[in-house]
Order: structure tokens, then sequence, then C-alpha cells
């Protein structure tokens, strides 16, 4: 929880902090941003120099939490297709402590560790299209969609990043947005919550 959600919550009744406590929304990001998926390769790899030019940063879309690149290209096609009929979610979670600001805590995590925690099965989809590695709609190319209604500058995806610097909290973080679903299987969250109990 961030220092203004704690401060928010320690200012309810009772009543409703205990509502607060059990119910447990995710925190908001410290940041968000909209990034055209024409404009991916160079936002990250903007991110990517301004984060590994520091003595601490790192760069790291697929941090030892993430399950790696698991979907089919058939489920990148319907993925990508979904972004251009407005039907798929577009929200793409990072962490990069010192993002807004110094981390005025501890934590065993750096300022300037840039990781993806959640959507690199959605990131990877559009980057591989944008590249040119599959067609959507059975006949267009990323390059054949330019200067359309379709045109790939005119569709986004939304950057979050929150600013965890402390792994336990971080690998929470990913737990509870990632084991509600069939999505990942249990052996996948195990190997997590492995990892969390190392961090603690």
């Amino acid at each position: 929880m961030t220092t203004a959600q704690n401060c928010f919550v320690a200012n309810l009744p009772p009543e409703h902090q205990e509502m607060y406590a059990l119910i447990h929304p995710l925190p908001d990001a410290a940041y968000t941003m909209d990034c055209a998926i024409a404009s991916i390769e160079k936002t990250l790899a903007t991110i990517e120099r301004d984060c590994t030019d520091t003595p601490t940063g790192c760069f790291e879309l697929e941090p030892d939490f993430q399950r790696g690149h698991v979907w089919t290209q058939a489920q990148q096609i319907a993925y990508v297709e979904a972004i251009f009929r407005k039907t798929a979610p577009n929200r793409i979670m990072f962490n990069c402590p010192g993002w807004t600001r110094e981390s005025t805590t501890a934590g065993d995590i750096n300022d300037n560790e840039f990781q993806c925690i959640d959507g690199l099965q959605r990131l990877t989809a559009c980057r591989k299209f944008m590249s040119g590695e599959f067609t959507l709609f059975g006949k267009y190319k990323a390059q054949d969609l330019k200067g359309t209604p379709f045109d790939p500058r005119r569709f986004t995806l939304q950057f979050c990043i929150y600013e965890f610097n402390s792994r336990a909290d971080l690998l929470n973080h990913y737990l509870r947005i990632n084991a509600g679903g069939s999505i990942h299987t249990p052996e996948e969250l195990d190997r997590v919550r492995a990892l969390l109990a190392l961090a603690a």
C-alpha cells in the first residue's frame, strides 16, 4: 500500500478499516501513460537507456517471477486483433522504484530497477506484430495499416508503473493479480510463492 493509501485507511472509521483490510484493493500505479503500439520499441528503448544509465538501474522484461513467453502465435494474433477491435485489456504493469521520486524507505529493490510485473504476453504480441512477424485478419501487416483508420499509432497500451522497493511487496502484488484466474498453472504460482519465501 502506498503512503497516501495508508493515510487514507488510517483515517477511516474502524468498521471501514476492517472492510478495507478484508477487500484489500490493489494500490494505484505511481504513474500511467498511454503508449501507441507503433511506439512501443522506441518507448522501451528510452526507458531502458534511462534506467541503465544509473548506477543501480536495470531493465528486465522477464524477471525471475515471470513465466516467460507462453502464448502461441495464434493467441498473439487473437490478442492484437482484439486490440484493434477495442475488446482487449491493454494494461501493462511495470515496477520501478524511483520512477516519480527517490525512495524514502529502504528496500531490497534499488531505484531505477525496471521490471515487467504483468502483461508480458500482451506486450510481446504487440511487439511481434509491429516487427512484421505475423498478419492480422488473415492479411494485414502493421505497415499495411499506416494511414488508415487502423493505424497502429491510434491504438495504445497503458503502461502502469508501480514503485515497490520491497521484493516481498512486489511478489505479493504479482500473486494477487495472477492467482484468481486460471491463466497461471499452480506450478507457476508455487514457483513465485517460493521466491516470495526467499524474499521475506
